[in-house]
């Protein structure tokens, strides 16, 4: 396959997930996340890659894409309802902004393949979203019931 991948959020729970399945699938990957809520620990594995980059920055500002990008998955946002109650003004940013700018960024390369902006969703009150809904980490079947 190959290609091009920029995932923001990608040291989150179901960013980091991502990561590896593209990367798995032969695609250079590009994450954005400024470790709010993310950590380096999720994507410690995902440096045998050599087509893995952390990109550390703020999806509410410009983003510098320096190559062009095939596909634009954006899950950058705090998830957890603690989280989110923690950060309201950041998280209204992250959702609205962050897909602009992702996508913003990519106006010099010309057309993009696909996007999905999946920065909105939110669990319940009280659910984790590390737990129930992926249920174990294992990186194919989270990767497959996303897709």
């Amino acid at each position: 396959m190959g290609g091009h991948v920029l995932i923001t959020g990608g040291a989150g729970f179901i960013g980091s997930y991502l990561c590896e399945r593209f990367l798995r699938e032969g695609y250079d990957v590009t994450a954005v996340d400024n470790l709010l809520t993310g950590s380096r620990r999720n994507l410690e594995h995902l440096g045998a890659y050599p087509g893995f980059r952390l990109a550390l920055g703020d999806v509410t500002q410009p983003l510098a894409i320096e190559r062009r990008v095939d596909l634009i998955l954006h899950f950058a946002s705090p998830a957890s309802p603690t989280d989110y109650h923690a950060h309201p003004i950041h998280t209204m940013k992250v959702d609205s902004f962050g897909a602009f700018y992702a996508r913003a960024g990519q106006g010099a390369w010309g057309p993009l393949r696909a996007g999905v902006d999946l920065g909105s969703l939110r669990g319940s009150a009280g659910a984790s979203p590390a737990r129930g809904v992926l249920g174990e980490r294992e990186p194919a079947g989270a990767a497959e019931r996303v897709r």
